[in-house]
Parts: structure tokens; C-alpha cells; sequence
């Protein structure tokens, strides 16, 4: 699968999963989380280079970890910002990172360790996913030794995931939106009327709560989708 529909369908798959944010579904969607944002040619940079979008991730909770240990005498056995790294729960102003300060964020304090976005991706991906499930590491291996504290019924690694979801598709909604036009267009030259239609009707539903800050885009969209046919 060529990578703009491959990145397009696991975006997909995400949103379906922190629908319904249970410890296996948390588990599968870290699993997505690293082939978007860690593996070798990620497919948040890939879609990002071919929309020529910058990437920017949208969390309430930085700098968190480092005031919690800075007004403690010692470092907490066990601290995390719980769903605070999730936009779609402010508790904070939310600060946008480009992707590399959005993975070394740091969101959880375990045994005098402090935990990054990277972290937990990696964690629940590989060790706690199943992939890796004895630990070599030790980092790893420490983190499922304190997979045993829950928050809100789930192990704190699954938990935070679900807020980390929630900031991936945030900070990749522009370039998914963009691409679903792209491709829309291509499916159109083609003569694949119906197809183009999915992808416009799909890019107006990823951007339907901004436009009225983008009419311009809008009605582009709407003239696209009139070209589809009945």
C-alpha cells in the first residue's frame, strides 16, 4: 500500500480505538502510534513531506514532570500527568511541539525514572504489547514492574496512551485532511467519481469545526464534491 493511504488508514484505525480507550485497544494503538511517529521512515513525516504541512502536537501538560520533582525534597516513587497530555481535556493552555519535543516530553515519574512520550510509546508497543513481552532492557523491564499501578482501571502506560493518542491525531489532522484531497483529486483524473467523493467528504468532516475560519477552503472542498457527480 502506497504510503499516503497506508498513513490515511491507520490514522483511521487510531480514531476508531481511542473511541473506546480499553487496555487492548490502548495496547493497538501504540502499536500504531510507532509506525506514525518512530519507525524507521515514520508515516506522520512522510505525510507531512508530501502535503508540506509542519507537524505540530498539542498537549496541556509540559513542563509538568519537571515542576512536580522540582518542588519535592526527592524524586516521587510515582508521579504521571494522567490525561493531561490530552488537548481534548485542557487543564492548561496548550503548547504545540514539533514532533521530536512532543516524543522526548516527559510524562511520567516511576522508581526516581522519568518517562517520555517515546517511552510509553515504545513500552506499549513492544513489551507490553507483546512483541518484546521479557524485557532485556532495563528501562523497559522497569517500566513493567510498575505497570501494576492503575489509573482510571487501566495500567498508567495504557492510560497515558490514550491522551497521547488524542494529540497525535490532533497534531496530524491537517495533513490528513490534505492528503484525503489529494487524493480525492487524483480519483478524479481517473474517473473514479466515488472514490474522490470519500476522500472530499472525509476532508470536510476533519476540518467541518474550522470552517468558518478557512471559507475559501471550504467552498474549494464543496466545488471539488460537485465535480463527483451525482
Amino acid at each position: 500500500m502506497e504510503p499516503a493511504l497506508l498513513f490515511i488508514e491507520k490514522v483511521r484505525h487510531l480514531r476508531e480505538l481511542v473511541a473506546d480507550p480499553t487496555e487492548y485497544r490502548m495496547l493497538q494503538a501504540a502499536a500504531i502510534a510507532r509506525h506514525l511517529l518512530l519507525d524507521g521512515e515514520p508515516l506522520a513525516r512522510v505525510a507531512a513531506r508530501i502535503t508540506c504541512l509542519k507537524l505540530h502536537f498539542p498537549v496541556g501538560c509540559q513542563g509538568m514532570v519537571e515542576h512536580y520533582g522540582a518542588i519535592t525534597d526527592t524524586m516521587p516513587t510515582l508521579f504521571t500527568v494522567g490525561h493531561s497530555v490530552d488537548p481534548t481535556r485542557p487543564q492548561r493552555p496548550l503548547a504545540y511541539l514539533r514532533l521530536d519535543a512532543f516524543l522526548a516530553l516527559k510524562v511520567a515519574i516511576l522508581h526516581l525514572e522519568e518517562y517520555s512520550v517515546r517511552d510509553v510509546i515504545n513500552y506499549s508497543a513492544n513489551t507490553a504489547g507483546g512483541v518484546h513481552h521479557r524485557p532485556k532492557d532495563e528501562r523497559s523491564a522497569a517500566m513493567r514492574a510498575g505497570a501494576q499501578f492503575l489509573i482510571a482501571g487501566l495500567p498508567q502506560f495504557e492510560q497515558l496512551m490514550e491522551g497521547i493518542a488524542h494529540a497525535i491525531l490532533w497534531g496530524v489532522r491537517g495533513a490528513e485532511a490534505k492528503l484525503h484531497n489529494l487524493l480525492g483529486l487524483r480519483a478524479l483524473e481517473q474517473g473514479q467519481g466515488a472514490v474522490a467523493a470519500t476522500h472530499f467528504r472525509a476532508s470536510m468532516d476533519l476540518i467541518a469545526d474550522q470552517r468558518a475560519d478557512y471559507p475559501e477552503i471550504w467552498a474549494l472542498l464543496e466545488q471539488n464534491l460537485a465535480r463527483c457527480g451525482p
